[in-house]
């Protein structure tokens, strides 16, 4: 969630109240971490992929491009917005939604109509909602049966720090909120307790399975698989 960039860090060891507490950057070779971890595909539609301006989302594009990972969402290109994938015989169609950028959403619903007609999956990333909220917003509702209406198979939400509910509609999962897996938040369980979602797509069919897990923030940094949850709630 932020610029990949060799520019020094303007937030270590600084205080929450300080002003560049919440400015981004991670060096190049944590990229290797996400490669190490078989990661192929990220999103950089976030509220902090600018925190270095233009040139840290340059300097990002580039290390990735280095990294051999491929990415999507990026804010400064509509056509980057989205990524199209094949996968062991399958198409996949990876949409970013961003909140905290100007985004024509009757282009995005288009760019989702569009991949829908050409791929087997088409799941849309959403970061989105109010920090620390453990409901979704009415507009990230109606956003995502939006998603869902254009022809999105899965919605993906990030950006609250705490697992929010998922639903149902028209036979397609939305999940509004995943919360945390990596990150340096132990103030209480809600942003301690983060849901990994594995999607599973049949080689014989475009119906895909979900299974939920769960992981905790542990206060030494590191990231354990945890029943921390029975299940994402599903909202009423």
């Amino acid at each position: 969630e932020g610029p990949v960039t060799k520019r020094s860090s303007l937030s270590l060891a600084t205080n929450v109240s300080d002003k560049n507490h919440y400015t981004f950057t991670f060096p190049p070779e944590a990229l290797t971490a996400l490669r190490e971890s078989n990661i192929r595909i990220v999103s950089i539609g976030n509220n902090h992929i600018l925190d270095f301006g233009t040139e840290g989302l340059r300097e990002t594009r580039t290390f990735l491009d280095e990294y051999d990972i491929d990415y999507f969402g990026d804010p400064n290109d509509s056509e980057r917005a989205v990524l199209l994938k094949e996968v062991s015989s399958k198409k996949i169609g990876l949409v970013s939604y961003n909140q905290f950028v100007a985004q024509d959403i009757d282009h995005l619903l288009e760019s989702i109509e569009n991949l829908a007609m050409d791929t087997n999956l088409v799941i849309v990333y959403a970061h989105w909602g109010d920090e620390y909220a453990k409901e979704p917003t009415k507009t990230q509702i109606s956003l995502g049966q939006s998603f869902i209406g254009a022809g999105a198979d899965l919605v993906i939400g990030s950006h609250p720090h705490v697992i929010q509910g998922k639903e149902k509609y028209k036979g397609k999962t939305i999940y509004y909120s995943l919360g945390n897996l990596i990150f340096d938040q132990y103030f209480n369980k809600d942003v301690r307790c983060g849901a990994i979602i594995t999607a599973t797509l049949p080689s014989d069919g475009d119906q895909y399975t979900i299974e939920e897990k769960f992981v905790y923030l542990e206060k030494d940094g590191s990231t354990t698989v945890k029943d921390c949850a029975l299940a994402v709630p599903t909202l009423p």
